[in-house]
């Protein structure tokens, strides 16, 4: 890769300090906007979308062809707070007993093939984590949404990137064991 080329995630991280992150009335002028946007006409109109498409297509990302991806990227990166943090699906998850959105609304979620359909959802979780995902991460994956990135979530939300011990393997067979008994 040249010193000009970027990913998906290091442009939507770019354009999220600028308008979305940044301190001047645009930027909380287009976070407006978008928390009202119903339908990717909506966000299209939005100034500060085409500007996401600008630079993505500066890339080789153009989504001139899939407004709908287009809207939902903007819209749920303007739901984010933080720039770094875990991954979504993650943060959805659990890093306790307690996912922070259920199991339901994930599995949902996660189903959701159609980018119009995903925004609203999506951006009702991001609320839930208070927005601290990693921006660029997110970025990317809604790029690139898809059977591989949708799966990657399931294991990144129920932590199975992160390996158990046999003796936890071993206490959670039992307590599904247990269960299905009583």
């Amino acid at each position: 890769m040249s010193g000009t080329e970027k990913t998906v995630g290091q442009v939507c991280l770019g354009w999220w300090n600028r308008w979305i992150d940044g301190q001047d009335g645009a930027a909380r002028a287009t976070v407006a906007r978008l928390r009202r946007v119903s339908s990717p006409l909506d966000a299209v109109l939005v100034p500060a979308v085409l500007d996401l498409n600008r630079r993505l297509a500066a890339h080789g990302f153009d989504l001139r062809t899939r407004p709908d991806r287009l809207a939902l990227i903007a819209v749920a990166l303007a739901a984010c707070k933080h720039s770094k943090g875990r991954r979504g699906a993650a943060q959805f998850g659990r890093p306790s007993d307690q996912p922070v959105v259920s199991p339901l609304r994930f599995n949902a979620l996660v189903r959701e093939t159609d980018p119009d359909r995903l925004r609203q959802p999506l951006v009702r979780a991001l609320g839930q984590v208070k927005g601290a995902v990693d921006v660029a991460a997110l970025g990317s994956d809604l790029f690139y949404w898809g059977d591989k990135v949708r799966t990657q979530w399931a294991f990144d939300y129920y932590g199975a990137g992160d390996a158990l011990t046999e003796q936890e393997l071993e206490s959670e067979s039992c307590a599904i064991f247990c269960n299905c008994i009583t």
